[in-house]
């Protein structure tokens, strides 16, 4: 991922990241597109690390995630179940 990957790359892991994470992904991705390259590199081998730790995958899976809704969209006057993302319930 370092060295090669876009803006688009970065700030979809982010999003990925965000329900796990809350505002600090917002801020990650604030201090990538303020960065050099040099700390463009080093935040990204930061999420890496997040991604791995948080959004573990094999490699026989597809690499398709499907964010969860927020807590907003997702709640309603009766509660049918839990939305659960990376292992966690939100």
């Amino acid at each position: 991922m370092a060295g090669n990957t876009s803006s688009v790359n970065i700030r979809q892991l982010c999003l990925q990241l965000k329900p796990i994470l809350g505002s600090k992904a917002d801020k990650i991705y604030t201090a990538y597109m303020a960065e050099d390259k040099e700390g463009q590199q080093q935040i990204e081998h930061y999420l890496q690390l997040l991604t791995a730790k948080y959004l573990p995958s094999k490699l026989e899976q597809s690499t398709t995630v499907l964010l969860p809704p927020s807590e907003e969209k997702a709640g309603g006057e009766y509660k049918i179940g839990t939305v659960k993302y990376a292992g966690k319930n939100l």
